[in-house]
């Protein structure tokens, strides 16, 4: 059995001292620690740091370390907050999940077109808040998606969800009905003429 020497140099060593040391630090929401890194790698911010190819990004959001993930926000251009894990998920995804509204808000605030990338399954990051019954985060991210650009599925999806949920925020479950018959109506109608 060969052992693996972590020799400053070696790629294992390099993987230690960065990615390691950036997913403890995130879980922990120890920025000064993520910040060591960063300086001295600033491209770690697209490493994958974990066998689902979560970048650090991902685990702050997860672990709903908002100021932690504001910092690390303002290293990382709009591309790089749109990377996904192997799973397809962006970040946002999982701010979706767990519902914490700060990390969606600075996200977005960053990447206005992080709403409608979708993630696992082909979910929207609407969807995925309906799904967990996360009320304030369905308000918010249905505030800043653009429903045109959903598919009439996608908006019969997310009603049906709205109501299996409880979600019955009514202006916005009338606005997706509204869009989702609209559409379907006018498909139908083109149809007819082709």
């Amino acid at each position: 059995m060969r052992v693996q020497k972590n020799f400053p140099g070696t790629r294992r060593f390099h993987f230690l001292d960065t990615s390691v040391r950036l997913y403890k630090a995130a879980l922990k929401g120890d920025w000064p620690a993520a910040k060591e890194g960063l300086d001295k790698y600033p491209e770690a911010v697209t490493y994958s740091i974990t066998r689902h190819g979560d970048k650090v990004l991902h685990i702050a959001a997860a672990a709903e370390h908002t100021g932690f993930l504001k910092e690390l926000v303002k290293r990382m251009n709009r591309n790089e907050l749109a990377l996904k894990n192997f799973h397809e998920n962006t970040a946002i995804c999982f701010a979706a999940a767990s519902g914490l509204v700060p990390i969606a808000e600075e996200l977005v605030k960053n990447n206005k077109e992080l709403p409608m990338i979708r993630g696992s399954k082909g979910m929207t990051p609407l969807c995925m808040a309906v799904l967990q019954g996360r009320r304030n985060m369905v308000a918010y991210l249905y505030s800043v998606t653009a429903l045109i650009r959903l598919t009439p599925l996608e908006r019969i999806d997310i009603l049906v969800a709205c109501i299996s949920n409880d979600l019955y925020a009514l202006t916005m479950i009338k606005s997706i009905v509204l869009h989702a018959f609209t559409d379907r109506d006018s498909i139908a109608n083109s149809e007819r003429l082709s």
